[in-house]
């Protein structure tokens, strides 16, 4: 009876939680001038705080398209997930921190998401998730 159901219950729970989903976002950062930056990956939670899925150091880059690679695995308890890509960087002397957001996900991303980050970028907002990096223990 009721024993059976929790079991199976408790089965499903485990089966899908473990599962994770791999995320790649690559592409390159431009900027007129030297600049610092930092790349991360979160797993938005909704009310929670986000999941840090992939975290860089703080990087310096002569001005050049520099290079990234962001690479890490997403699981959300719910079922689909949700990464958001975070750049933050000082282009034009002025600290910012980028936001993108892939939208809910079920299978593996890969992305290419190349920024010139002296100008507004489409689909890029600013946004406060990197203050959560600050606080935030690495997973």
């Amino acid at each position: 009876g009721a024993m059976k159901v929790f079991v199976m219950m408790a089965a499903l729970v485990a089966c899908c939680m473990g599962e994770g989903v791999p995320v790649q976002v690559t592409g390159t950062l431009s900027c007129p001038h030297y600049f610092n930056y930092r790349i991360s990956l979160w797993e938005e939670d909704g009310p929670d705080p986000h999941d840090m899925i992939y975290r860089d150091q703080m990087l310096t880059s002569n001005g050049a398209a520099t290079p990234y690679l962001a690479t890490g695995v997403a699981s959300d308890n719910v079922g689909k997930v949700e990464p958001v890509l975070t750049i933050e960087h000082n282009c034009n002397s002025v600290y910012k921190c980028l936001c993108k957001d892939f939208g809910e996900i079920d299978a593996r991303l890969e992305a290419t998401l190349n920024v010139d980050l002296a100008k507004p970028q489409p689909g890029l907002e600013e946004c406060d998730i990197c203050e959560d990096a600050r606080t935030a223990p690495s997973k």
